[in-house]
């Protein structure tokens, strides 16, 4: 079962894909492991420019990174691994990411006229990856 599953997140957020916490050992003589999977959804991401982000496995087209935007409320970090149909060639690795909130929710903020931290609390923030 889907942590982030509403209806709204199933329509919006149609993608599935896995995550997978990177784990740093307490010594330096223990290797670093990863924790088990997380499901999750997501949707590829497009730009202000209007450019989509290809998917990592759906589509041919080689890039040397990928976006994608998710709802889920994951403890996404740099160095973490998104795993697709459960194929480790298709693993790639978290190099960044950044928060934006969704465009209902901007006007929303602007209806209501209150302060950026105020609604940034009351709604969930969309969180886009960056996947290399």
């Amino acid at each position: 079962m889907f942590r982030d599953f509403d209806f709204i997140s199933s329509t919006q957020f149609p993608e599935k894909s896995e995550y997978m916490e990177r784990l740093i050992a307490d010594t330096i003589d223990e290797p670093n492991t990863m924790a088990g999977s997380i499901p999750f959804k997501f949707r590829q991401h497009v730009d202000e420019n209007g450019y989509v982000f290809p998917i990592p496995g759906l589509r041919t087209q080689k890039k040397t990174y990928y976006k994608i935007e998710t709802k889920a409320e994951l403890p996404f970090k740099s160095g973490d691994v998104v795993r697709f149909n459960l194929n480790s060639k298709q693993q790639y690795t978290i190099t960044g990411f950044e928060y934006r909130i969704d465009k209902r929710n901007e006007e929303e903020y602007q209806l209501t006229n209150q302060d950026w931290n105020g609604i940034a609390q009351v709604v969930s923030k969309i969180k886009i990856l960056t996947l290399q």
